[in-house]
């Protein structure tokens, strides 16, 4: 049975090991990366490239750096350079020894570990590159958590490794990434000035660049009109709201926002299927906790619910949920200034005018309303 809202494949395209053809917002990254990296794949150990990069989870660091090394191993196979390419998530790794031997098994088929120290291990793995006059572009990524765990050590350890090489070729070119700058945890001078820091930052995503990252994964996964852009702004100002503009978590609501929708067997994705995706992601507003509010907030409140219902839109014009609120309490709900207050406690979002609701569903509001005592 084929999915209503989901392209054929297009819950693959939100996977999380799914890498697009294109990264909106970090083109520069990307282009700026092989520019530093390239010169050291292609001279054949003549030259010393380390680069590190830094920026928030979910920035797209890891995606980045995936792109870089497609594109470099493309350049290195048209010049005629053979280039190995591992990714090591550090996270994992609680020791030096832990590390080396996830390196070692990345390059070396059928490396045997036990009994050798780090050092050795990463000997092993730099004779092994040496004798088949191979290149390694090496991704350390959460290298700061590893660092914080162990220390730099097996940094140092790492650019030292062409001293030993009867060539002195560097064979080895790494690309460092954590949500810390890491040349902080560097003590040694000359490790610091071993390592170049990309220029650019990779700061968490605002809503609008949001937007256009969601835009793009969405045609590639959802079928024509399952979505509408109103809804996928809706989510984009959610990541950026609580989800610390991570590109991961908007995908993952995106994603779980559409499978709402195959639940109900409905052709297109709703701001409501957006709403109960985010609550079982993450409990953002208890509406216990409005219970104190004044009556004119609750007003506000019940008009923003009306209308939304009503309309089924992601976004009201505020003017025309005022029209809803009773007359008597119409000037009371704009001197308290209620739909800020609405939008502190998370419930609502403003935007351009409009007010849409975030932070728990309609049917949670409407029900929570529907309990409350008469006045």
């Amino acid at each position: 049975m084929g999915y209503r809202v989901f392209k054929e494949n297009g819950l693959e395209k939100l996977s999380a090991d799914y890498l697009p053809s294109r990264l909106p917002h970090r083109e520069k990254h990307e282009e700026e990366l092989v520019k530093l990296l390239a010169p050291a794949i292609l001279s054949r150990g003549t030259v010393t490239k380390n680069v590190l990069i830094a920026g928030a989870s979910g920035a797209g660091k890891t995606a980045t750096a995936r792109k870089v090394a497609m594109r470099l191993r493309k350049i290195a196979e048209e010049n005629g350079v053979k280039l190995m390419h591992a990714h090591i998530n550090c996270r994992y790794a609680s020791s030096n020894f832990g590390l080396a031997q996830m390196l070692i098994g990345r390059i070396v088929p059928d490396a045997r570990a036990r009994g050798y120290g780090a050092s050795e291990l990463l000997q092993a793995a730099y004779s092994y590159l040496d004798g088949r006059s191979e290149f390694l572009l090496l991704v350390l990524d959460d290298f700061d958590q590893f660092v914080k765990k162990c220390g730099p050590g097996i940094l140092y350890e790492l650019m030292r490794l062409p001293d030993s090489s009867p060539g002195k070729r560097n064979r080895v070119a790494m690309l460092i990434i954590g949500a810390e700058d890491v040349s902080k945890y560097l003590l040694e001078s000359w490790t610091r000035s071993a390592v170049t820091k990309l220029p650019y930052d990779f700061s968490a995503y605002d809503y609008r660049e949001m937007s256009d990252i969601l835009v793009e994964r969405a045609g590639e996964s959802f079928r024509d009109g399952a979505i509408q852009f109103e809804v996928v702004l809706l989510i984009s100002r959610i990541v950026e709201r609580f989800g610390f503009g991570s590109a991961r978590y908007g995908i993952e609501l995106l994603q779980a926002s559409g499978l709402e929708a195959e639940y109900d067997g409905a052709d297109r994705v709703s701001p409501e299927c957006v709403r109960r995706a985010q609550s079982r992601i993450e409990k953002i507003v208890d509406l216990r906790d409005l219970s104190a509010l004044s009556s004119g907030h609750v007003e506000a409140i019940r008009a923003i619910a009306q209308v939304l219902g009503e309309s089924d839109e992601a976004y009201v014009p505020m003017p025309k949920i005022l029209g809803r609120v009773d007359k008597s309490k119409r000037g009371q709900v704009e001197k308290l200034g209620c739909f800020k207050r609405l939008e502190f406690e998370g419930l609502v979002d403003i935007l351009d005018g409009k007010v849409g609701l975030v932070g728990t569903t309609l049917v949670a509001v409407e029900n929570w309303l529907a309990r409350l005592p008469e006045e």
